[in-house]
Parts: C-alpha cells; structure tokens; sequence
C-alpha cells in the first residue's frame, strides 16, 4: 500500500487546514539550516512583502532526465519572497513516495524508473518575516516512458495496422501505446523484423486476441507492458516468437564475440526481452520461442505477469529446444504467476537446446557470465512430472538465485539448480500433491549450505477448481493467496501477500 505523504493526508481537507499548514510549514523551513536557504537574501526577496504567493503552474514545472537517465531533475521558476517549497514525489507505479520534503531551493532532484508514473505534488510556503501568504497546492502528472512513435486505436487488428505503417531505421526502442482499456486484435504472424518494438498500454490494460497461428515475431528484442492477451483459440509454437531469419549483424562473428573467444556460430539480441504487467490467458505451448533457430538473449525480463497455462505439449514456458545452442546471458523472473489447468509431463518451464553450448564462454566469449534469476513467484501445477530446467550449463560462470517462491506440484526444481554454478538460494517453499515428491528440491543445497527448498503447504484457496482465467476481473478472477509457513515468509508473488 502507498505510504501515506503530508500533502496526501491533507489533500482532501486542505482549504479547511490551510492556514495552520502554513504556519506549520513556514515553521518547517526556519528549522532548515539558515546558511543555505538563501531566501532572506535581497536576490531571493525580490521586495516581496504582505503578498499572497501563487505557485508555479504544472506547464511551469520542468521534469527532465540526467545525461544518464538514472535521475529526475525536477525545477520551476523561483517565487520571490517565499519561504520554500514542500514538495511530495510519488512514483504511482510502485505505490511509494520517493521525496516528502521542504526544499529551500527551486529544483531538486530524484531517482528515475523506466516506464513508471509520478505525480508531484508543489506548494509554495509562506514567509513570515515578510508577511507573505503560501500559495495552493499544484499537482502535475508525468511519466518516463518512452515517448510514443504512434498511438494504435482500439479496435484495430494489429497485423493490418502494422502492415501499413513504416518503421524508422533506428536501434533504439520504437513505442507504441495502445488505448487504455482498449481491444486489439492479432489475427496472423505479426513480424517486427530487426526493430526492436514496444507495445503498452500507459494505464488500465488493453487487451489483445489472438488468432489460431498468430503471435508476435522478433529478432532483436521486443516488450509489451500493460496488456491482457487472450490466447485461447492461439496454436502456435511461441506466443512471442523469436525470428528464423536473423539479420546477419547480429551474428556471434559480427558483433565481435568470436574474437573474445567463442566458439559457436548463431545470433545474439542485443535488445532484450521484456514483459511487464501483462495477463496471458489459456496458452497452450509455449511463451517465448527461439523456434529452432540459434538465438541467445542479452536480456530476458518477466514482471509482474500472470500467465494462466493450458498447455498438455511438450511446448514448455520459455523454449530454446531445437537449436544446436543458444542461452540466456540474463534472465530475470519476478512477481509472477504461473499457472496450468492441465497436468502436464512433456513440458519444462525453461529449456536450452544443448546444455555444452549454453556455456556462456561458447557464445559470448572467454570470461562471460550468466546469472538466472527467480525470485517472487507463484508456480501452480507447472509441470507436474518434468524437469523444471533442461539442458542448463553447469558451470559455476553461471550464477542461479531462487529466492522467495512458491512451488506447488512443479516437479524437480533442483534441474534450474545446477550443482556447479553459483547457487543462492532462500525462502522458497515446495508442495507436492499430484506430482511425485523430489527429496532432492528440499536436501540439496545452495553455495552457502542453505536448502533449495522447505516442504510446506500453502494452502491455495483454489488450487483444485482451477479455471480459466478472466481477464475481466482484478488477477485474472485467480486466488492464490497463501497460508503457512510461505505466508509467514512473505513468499511467492507479491500480488497475492496481505500489505504490512
């Protein structure tokens, strides 16, 4: 829950408080260090007395990015005879203030998330000394994401938008936002080619259907934010496809990686891969595909999704199989749902095509990395009588973290484990029920001594009345709230854990 701000406790009530809240804050700033506030120099005085002080308008406050892009350079012009300002930050995405200050200059600055939104909050404090009256809170809006090249309208079928539209010749992310709320529909192969492509929606979820054959098809990278897809009547290998056609500058030669050492030949994305707050209803096989073609990610990212399987293929979640080689350099899986209707003993959630040249050092060159993470996630009946992990290296130039998760009836998880990577593990708990019990995920053990897992029932409400999902409803119309140890432990998806 968003921690509760000054102004946002005061928001509602303000006119009836102003006049307190004033003094309050204009007592607030003279316990500010004197020496720095600069406002009772002539400069800042402006000859501003007995006045009623406006704030600046949102059009006048100025949000830019650093030269890095890992800050927000917040600033608006200076009202003269004031006695500072109270500003309150709040990133809407995560639900969490990131500044509730009194600033005694007109600027300030703060961390910046990608493709998150803000809301400040700016009141001009009174002065005192000078007489001077505060001015009215002003809010103003804003987001980091990337700015939009197009805005697609609900209704549209995707394939035939894209069809008709030119892409820029540019390595960078090309954005497109989707209507809140609104209907999409993809009907056939949509191939993106060698752009990298971003499809989101900026609010409420929009929701894509899927065709029998259609999906998403990349080859350097793709991410799709804030979107519910239906892929109930889908049948194709991959709902995101990787690309059977690589553009040759990203072949292991081109970009420099056979001089470092490698010794395969195939493609690297150097784009990543991300899913961020996106609902997949009834897949039948896989998420993400290489489609037999050697291809490895730079970056893999899953957030915050939900995918509701109803999958009885040997199709696992995220399929590289069928490539001579092929890894993933970085792989994050977090605050996730995954779930299947069907139970299932062909399919593994994560699978390479040849466990030797998934080495990192065979793709990416001599001394390169890999590190595989999970961490905050509900698994639910995936799969119930197959390895978790297939074909992963065992290597310790792989590091392998498995924090916080629930696992129930996912059979042989110490597979995504290997015995000689750099393993951390902590907090994950296991519950067999249709799937044979693996002695294994709960005896051995990560670098530090620590088990993979600890056996404990969760306790899922609904666990054996599974159901398609409903996009309709807030998570899918699912509820896999834990009890137990794991609820104790604050394990599994975030969405499902009471607030503290």
């Amino acid at each position: 829950m968003r921690k509760k701000s000054l102004i946002g406790l005061i928001r509602d009530s303000f006119k009836a408080l102003r006049p307190s809240f004033l003094a309050l804050g204009a007592l607030a700033f003279m316990f500010v260090s004197c020496a720095q506030d600069g406002f009772d120099d002539e400069s800042f005085d402006g000859g501003v007395y007995n006045t009623q002080l406006e704030t600046p308008t949102a059009e006048d406050i100025s949000v830019k990015s650093s030269d890095d892009g890992t800050r927000l350079i917040i600033s608006w012009p200076l009202v003269y005879g004031a006695g500072g300002y109270h500003a309150v930050l709040t990133n809407l995405t995560t639900e969490e203030v990131v500044k509730d200050s009194i600033i005694d200059n007109n600027a300030f600055s703060a961390p910046r998330i990608e493709e998150n939104n803000y809301e400040l909050t700016l009141q001009v404090l009174g002065n005192t000394e000078k007489n001077n009256t505060g001015g009215e809170l002003v809010l103003k809006a804003f987001n980091t994401f990337t700015p939009a090249f197009g805005t697609i309208p609900s209704g549209t079928d995707l394939n035939a938008f894209f069809a008709e539209t030119t892409l820029p010749e540019q390595k960078d992310a090309i954005a497109f936002d989707l209507e809140q709320g609104g209907t999409y529909q993809l009907t056939d192969v949509l191939d993106f080619g060698n752009k990298y492509v971003v499809l989101r929606s900026t609010g409420t979820h929009a929701t894509i259907t899927t065709s029998p054959g259609a999906c998403f098809m990349f080859g350097n990278g793709i991410k799709l934010q804030n979107i519910d897809i239906d892929a109930t009547d889908n049948t194709a290998n991959g709902l995101l496809l990787m690309s059977n056609t690589p553009d040759e500058s990203l072949s292991i030669e081109a970009l420099g990686y056979k001089d470092k050492g490698a010794n395969q030949t195939g493609f690297v994305m150097t784009n990543p891969v991300t899913l961020k707050n996106v609902n997949v209803k009834g897949l039948k096989k896989s998420l993400i595909y290489g489609n037999k073609t050697n291809w490895s990610l730079l970056g893999l990212m899953i957030d915050g999704c939900m995918v509701q399987l109803d999958n009885e293929e040997s199709m696992g979640v995220i399929n590289m199989y069928g490539a001579s080689n092929g890894l993933i350099k970085s792989m994050t899986v977090c605050n996730s749902t995954f779930y299947n209707l069907k139970k299932n003993s062909t399919a593994y959630f994560l699978r390479y095509g040849n466990s030797s040249n998934a080495q990192p050092r065979k793709i990416f060159g001599n001394g390169e990395t890999a590190v595989l993470t999970l961490t905050n996630n509900t698994f639910a009946n995936v799969f119930t009588d197959k390895d978790f992990a297939n074909n992963l290296a065992n290597t310790d130039a792989v590091t392998t973290i498995l924090t916080d998760n629930i696992f129930y009836d996912v059979y042989r998880i110490y597979q995504f484990v290997q015995t000689n990577t750099k393993r951390t593990a902590r907090n994950n708990f296991v519950w067999w029920v249709n799937t044979p019990k693996q002695t294994n995920d709960i005896t051995r053990t990560d670098s530090n001594g620590n088990p993979l897992c600890t056996e404990a029932d969760p306790g899922f409400p609904t666990i054996d009345a599974l159901t398609p999902m409903d996009l309709s409803q807030p998570n899918g119309g699912a509820n896999f709230v834990p009890s137990g140890l794991p609820l104790e432990n604050r394990a599994g998806d975030p969405r499902w854990l009471p607030t503290e």
